[in-house]
């Protein structure tokens, strides 16, 4: 029927072939759009890439301290946290001996009564 009718009317055939040169530009159009966005993906993707490469290469430099100065920052750290140790059990020996007549692991009972400089109750 289609065929008899584009036989005998041109201009249902010149609807039909605009309708199809329409539909092939908006598939077209759609196609470069896809096209785009996936540009646009992989562009953003290599972006992140390479932040994160210059990031891993920052922190990769920072783990590469020479020999003395690994050692010297573990010894410091070690130090600091023997020093707070030592203060908190200083406070501690200090607390749960005080007031008693014994002695304590560090501090004696006439270093508690006179401070460990003797600067108060002379």
């Amino acid at each position: 029927m289609d065929e008899l009718l584009e036989k005998y009317n041109p201009k249902i055939t010149k609807l039909k072939k605009k309708i199809n040169s329409e539909s092939k530009t908006k598939q077209k159009s759609m196609k470069q759009k896809a096209k785009l966005l996936n540009d646009e993906k992989v562009a953003s993707n290599q972006v992140k890439t390479i932040a994160l490469s210059q990031s891993n290469k920052k922190w990769n430099n920072v783990g590469k301290l020479s020999g003395t100065k690994k050692t010297f920052f573990i010894i410091a750290i070690l130090l600091f946290v023997a020093i707070i140790v030592f203060g908190v059990f200083l406070a501690f020996d200090f607390i749960y001996y005080n007031g008693s007549v014994q002695d304590g692991w560090i501090w004696s009972v006439e270093r508690r009564n006179h401070g460990i400089f003797g600067w108060w109750n002379r």
